[in-house]
């Protein structure tokens, strides 16, 4: 054990010195993921065209697309968890291949039965987007892990809304089948590229599929967060499905063609600038604010959608609005959930997926059976309930945890376990990264307590280890239950630094961090604090910061 008045090396926060994946990478990753997913989304441009060219009625020809749900949400359930036991880099490129081939069936189908089955097989295969997620949430460090999944996700977005712009311009050059043709071949050059960039990986564990399946589950059931935030996911995407699935049947209605009605994807495509910004947000722990934010706007766009008979520039505006509250929701609850369990990233991504997935279904279903059976005005108050559910449900989530920002105390002697098994959970999954035990896991915390040096938030969530030194206040270590990331805990913390250390007369603090660490040092650099000097301590190469109050 390490004296307890000591400086400890690198406590600031459960970070590890983790490279991330380059600039090259991450956008190969967007573009793919984005590609990947925009298969899923072409028919909805295209549904008056095969509803007239299969025969299938106004009301029944949202199933195209709930279809495709139907198989993305399988396939989270039972491709996606391969990501945590396969090398992922013989993997992504062989789902992309099979995709490919997928796509070029429903691209050549001339009957009602190829048409659904394919569109099936697309939705199934379409899950290495998430499989690339959880990669790209592997590759990147924890202090950048909200940033770099919310790059992926802005291709996501991206490739979701363009996929309604590129289907209906395809569909006007060369029919509706070139959609598919030639996404067909566009895959077939991803998988050729990430098998190229991927890196190897570390032998996996040896988990017998089904037991891996019945893992998947048991997370869920066992971890609150994860359930809370499939639920919202399902609301979420259900508002969603409701406005992108239907769009297309007023617009027709209105004699709009394929490009014009897919042009407004390019008006839904500004949800792609909130994910990078909200994954940011998330890492200053704001990740929960930025939901409750998120909600209100969605269901405030709903308001300008209704308008959509009156003026085009009312759909617009709603397009922004939604696309903009979706995604931030979206990558926040992500960032929330894989720092939960990054040890099961793919699984709990896959997991939270199917609630999306289920949401799309359920707004793409309804939305068109509703417009043809009470019109459009129908569906925008639709998509109300749902984001207002959503809003409601994202509420009792953060009641169900307790207050959001609880009090702050100092320890005491039965506080030693929770303290430890917080130090524990925050610290323990980076061992293997790092490649040694990281220094908080060796403190003594029953002397620190004893000594008065532990605070620790009143729901035992959180604490942090200050200790007074001549002149300025040394923040040693800092530790947040990884149930409560994301909530603005850690910067609670910090904060209650600074008013210790002018309740005690000490006019700055000082930490030490790792030089790897840059974004660590922009954080800090954004509180105040300002480098000092360096040294190497134990073989690593340590930053010293400083604030002055």
């Amino acid at each position: 054990m390490q004296d307890a008045t000591r400086p400890l090396y690198g406590q600031v926060v459960a970070y590890c010195n983790q490279k991330g994946p380059s600039r090259a990478a991450v956008l190969l990753f967007a573009v793919a993921s984005g590609t990947a997913v925009a298969n899923v989304y072409f028919a909805q441009p295209l549904l008056a065209t095969l509803g007239g060219e299969f025969g299938i009625g106004t009301g029944a020809v949202g199933a195209v697309v709930t279809a495709t749900q139907a198989g993305y949400g399988l396939g989270l359930l039972l491709l996606v968890p391969l990501g945590d036991v396969l090398d992922r880099r013989r993997l992504v490129p062989a789902q992309l291949l099979l995709l490919a081939g997928a796509l070029a069936l429903l691209g050549t189908a001339t009957r009602v039965p190829v048409l659904f089955a394919s569109a099936a097989a697309v939705g199934l295969l379409a899950v290495v987007t998430q499989t690339l997620v959880a990669a790209a949430a592997s590759l990147a460090s924890p202090a950048d892990r909200g940033r770099v999944v919310g790059q992926v996700t802005s291709g996501i977005v991206v490739g979701i809304l363009l996929a309604r712009t590129v289907s209906g311009v395809l569909a006007d050059l060369g029919g509706w089948r070139s959609v598919y043709l030639v996404s067909a071949a566009v895959t077939t050059l991803l998988a050729l590229l990430l098998r190229r960039t991927l890196p190897l990986q570390q032998a996996r564990p040896r988990v017998r599929y089904p037991e891996l399946l019945r893992s998947t589950v048991a997370l869920f059931v066992r971890e609150p967060l994860l359930r809370a935030r499939g639920l919202l996911a399902l609301l979420l995407f259900a508002a969603f499905g409701t406005l992108w699935s239907c769009v297309a049947l007023p617009l027709t209605d209105l004699g709009l063609s394929h490009t014009a009605i897919g042009a407004f994807g390019l008006a839904g495509a500004a949800g792609a600038l909130a994910a990078a910004p909200a994954g940011r947000l998330h890492d200053r722990g704001l990740g929960v604010r930025t939901t409750t934010v998120a909600l209100v706007l969605l269901a405030l766009s709903w308001g300008p959608l209704a308008l959509v008979r009156h003026s085009l520039w009312w759909l617009a505006l709603g397009a922004v609005l939604l696309d903009l509250a979706v995604q931030a929701v979206h990558v926040t609850s992500q960032s929330m959930i894989y720092t939960r369990r990054p040890d099961a990233g793919s699984r709990v991504i896959g997991g939270y997926m199917v609630f999306y997935s289920a949401g799309s279904a359920l707004g793409a279903v309804a939305s068109t059976a509703l417009y043809a059976a009470a019109g459009w005005s129908a569906v925008c108050a639709l998509g109300a309930g749902f984001s207002l559910a959503a809003l409601a449900v994202s509420r009792m989530g953060l009641s169900s945890e307790r207050s959001p920002m609880p009090e702050i105390r100092l320890a005491v002697p039965s506080d030693r376990p929770a303290v430890e098994r917080i130090v524990q959970a925050a610290y323990a999954p980076w061992t293997e990264v790092i490649g040694t035990p990281p220094l908080p896991l060796g403190s003594d915390y029953a002397a620190l307590i004893e000594a008065g040096r532990v605070h620790v938030l009143d729901d035992l969530s959180g604490l942090i280890v200050l200790i007074p030194e001549d002149g300025r206040l040394l923040v040693d270590n800092v530790a947040v239950d990884p149930s409560r990331q994301g909530e603005g805990l850690g910067r609670r913390l910090l904060d209650h630094a600074e008013e210790q250390a002018r309740a005690l007369g000490l006019p700055a603090l000082r930490l030490i961090t790792n030089e790897k660490m840059t974004s660590n040092i922009a954080r800090y650099e954004r509180r105040g604090y300002r480098e000092t000097g360096r040294e190497e301590i134990q073989g690593r190469h340590a930053v010293h910061m400083a604030k002055t109050l």
